[in-house]
């Protein structure tokens, strides 16, 4: 019965699965169930909710197959006190210990997400003159002053006793004076990186150590020579996985990516091609976007080039495509040879409780044409493996939540290799938003007593308020 078929059993049917299954948070509060409305991206508040719905998430991330949750926002977002301990309260760092203690009583290890020379510099670079290149937000490298206020912070994290630590020096920009200008993109990021690797080890042989490339090359260009390639390798002799996340396209692409699972000496991999990043600012059941077949997809053709390493979005599990991009994809990880339909077969039988084979198909066909509704009707450009992976639906920052933009005909950039000059394309026409909204009623007809066919009939009610406010996002453009 496929109802039966656990964890361990899965790990018998497939000798090996990916090595490292990261449920990436990414921010903590990514997983929470409840919008924070009024409060700027990232919010790094843990309060009982917080921890109530992240655990939530932990528990579907072991049953689904992950080995690892990966969090950013245990300690601070873009300001570290100079007083690098006095920026953690006492109630706080319990909590944090808390956290981590229940995460690993349910089965997973816990990486610290951390910024390398940014990602919390702020106040530090503000107040330390001999730290501060041109970037506000990152510290400058060729000042050895950097790596001694990089080493507090280290030595505070390490305190904490993690599992693993994510590394990422990049997202925020790089300093670029005159002696950091000497170094390209990719080398620049790599040897900060390793730096930090270095020492980490040096204090904790055992720790498990990954980099994440978001922002390692500006945007629109990607590895294109034996330089920035060599650097990667001579990164990935420093670490256990590196992961080539593709926010707006892989920057290891081509006859680069297939040389990668070759020659780097770390696991290599992706976040999944496509992934949904969390609307702090809305309610948790305003859209409805299983990405299930496009993900399984992409991550088993992945493991065929050599990819045994995968660092994959989670989100609020109260979502049913959230909950269910979640445990497809965890299962995927396991045995990445196995059918999507089998994988999704598995897991409406596992969520949804269906009380017969007719039923369960049912549930598994809303799914697929939810996730095709989408997908099917974007501007196709957009869906290329050198193109935007990360889907955002309202806009990162602000004060209030945000309109619908994975909806807007909007027009997006995009950098064309053959012209060398940034495009614009559009997302979603009027035309792809009247087709989509034509699926979703059609979706909504296919629901109506499907509650009475399942054993978790609460979960059939949040796909119908999911489809419902999707359908009012969609019709106010049309009021426009």
């Amino acid at each position: 019965m496929v109802q039966g078929i656990n964890y361990f059993e899965r790990l018998i049917i497939m000798p090996e699965p990916y090595k490292y299954r990261a449920a990436f948070g990414c921010w903590i509060n990514d997983m929470r169930n409840s919008a924070i409305p009024c409060e700027d991206w990232p919010s790094i508040v843990i309060d009982d909710k917080t921890e109530e719905d992240y655990l939530k998430c932990v528990g579907l991330a072991r049953r689904a197959g992950f080995n690892s949750m990966n969090i950013f926002g245990f300690f601070a977002n873009y300001s570290w006190s100079c007083d690098v301990p006095a920026t953690i309260p006492d109630e706080r760092k319990i909590k944090i210990i808390r956290l981590i203690e229940k995460t690993r009583e349910l089965g997973l290890k816990v990486y610290c997400g951390l910024g390398v020379y940014s990602w919390g510099f702020d106040e530090i670079i503000a107040k330390n003159p001999g730290v501060r290149g041109t970037n506000p937000h990152a510290m400058c490298y060729s000042s050895p002053e950097s790596f001694e206020w990089m080493k507090k912070v280290l030595d505070y994290v390490l305190a904490y006793d993690f599992d693993g630590i994510h590394l990422e020096s990049s997202d925020l920009g790089r300093c670029s004076c005159e002696k950091c200008s000497e170094y390209g993109d990719a080398e620049y990021y790599s040897i900060i990186n390793a730096l930090c690797a270095d020492y980490l080890r040096s204090e904790k042989k055992d720790i498990e150590l990954m980099v994440n490339m978001s922002g390692y090359m500006r945007f629109g260009t990607h590895v294109d020579s034996e330089e920035d390639f060599q650097a990667l390798v001579s990164l990935s002799g420093h670490i256990d996985y590196l992961i080539d996340g593709g926010h707006y396209g892989f920057f290891v692409r081509g006859e680069y990516r297939r040389r990668a699972f070759k020659e780097f000496s770390c696991a290599f991999g992706s976040s999944g091609k496509h992934w949904v990043y969390m609307p702090q600012r809305w309610d948790k059941l305003r859209w409805f976007l299983p990405t299930v077949a496009y993900t399984c997809g992409f991550l088993r053709e992945d493991y065929r080039l050599g990819a045994r390493a995968v660092e994959y979005y989670m989100g609020a599990v109260i979502n049913p495509g959230v909950e269910m991009n979640i445990y497809c994809g965890g299962a995927l990880l396991l045995n990445p040879e196995r059918g999507t339909n089998d994988i999704m077969r598995e897991a409406v039988e596992v969520l949804y409780e269906p009380k017969n084979s007719v039923s369960r198909e049912r549930i598994e066909n809303i799914f697929n044409e939810a996730e095709e509704a989408y997908y099917g009707n974007v501007n196709q450009e957009t869906l290329r493996t050198d193109w935007v992976n990360e889907l955002h639906l309202e806009p990162l920052f602000g004060s209030g939540p945000g309109k619908p933009v994975y909806l807007s005909d909007s027009f997006v950039t995009r950098y064309d290799e053959e012209t060398k000059k940034y495009i614009e394309v559009e997302l979603m026409s009027r035309e792809g938003r009247a087709r989509y909204k034509a699926a979703l009623l059609a979706i909504t007809s296919k629901l109506s007593g499907l509650e009475n066919e399942t054993g978790r009939p609460e979960k059939i009610g949040r796909i119908k308020i999911c489809v419902d406010n999707a359908l009012k996002d969609v019709e106010s453009f049309a009021k426009k």
